[in-house]
């Protein structure tokens, strides 16, 4: 699976805030396309990223996932086919498809928390931020605490579904990023790899 410069990039900025506020949190990334769609890739423009934060007595996942390339309710575009219908969490291992665990969009099972941020432009992204906790279970979200283990063995991803393709556009993995205390090693990778990319350019 390719990994974009961008969720490099994102992985440095996880390190570095886990570093500073959350010594025992545990901190997850998705990287989003249309080829980790199951059964069949889907070939498409849009791409996101995610942060995943689950607090250190594992009660709540903040969450912070920015898409690409899809659209909301016609806002930047007529066309219905890139509109999003559904931006969900569900249980599976990579390669495989299962069951809706914490919905944001289509369901949104997060009422309380969840904030749509919309950026200006056709090249604009879609921002959805919030945090999954015992109060969406009223909502019809599972239970957290039923997922972590799922979390933490990498069988948790991330979905986003549209008009034109109802199975899902983009998917991503959620998976564990090395303890805080690898932020410096982290960091000098994230960097060689950066490095390495722009010399094959």
């Amino acid at each position: 699976m390719r990994l974009p410069i961008r969720m490099l990039l994102a992985g440095c900025v996880a390190f570095c805030c886990a570093a500073n506020s959350a010594n025992a949190a545990t901190i997850f990334l998705a990287d989003l396309t249309g080829d980790q769609e199951v059964p069949n890739p889907v070939v498409t423009n849009a791409y996101g990223t995610g942060t995943f934060i689950l607090s250190d007595d594992q009660t709540e996942l903040s969450y912070s996932v920015e898409i690409y390339g899809l659209d909301i309710g016609d806002i930047r575009t007529p066309e219905p086919d890139d509109n999003i219908t559904g931006t969900h969490l569900h249980n599976a291992p990579a390669g495989a498809n299962g069951p809706v665990v914490f919905g944001m969009i289509g369901p949104q099972h997060d009422v309380v928390d969840r904030k749509i941020t919309i950026n200006d432009g056709n090249a604009g992204s879609i921002v959805l931020e919030g945090i999954w906790n015992v109060a969406d279970e009223a909502e019809g979200a599972d239970a957290l605490a039923n997922q972590i283990g799922n979390l933490l063995s990498g069988d948790i991803y991330i979905n986003v579904h549209t008009p034109g393709n109802g199975g899902g556009e983009i998917r991503g993995q959620l998976y564990v990023i090395p303890e805080p205390a690898a932020v410096g090693l982290a960091g000098l990778a994230v960097l060689g790899i950066a490095a390495a990319r722009r010399r094959r350019r």
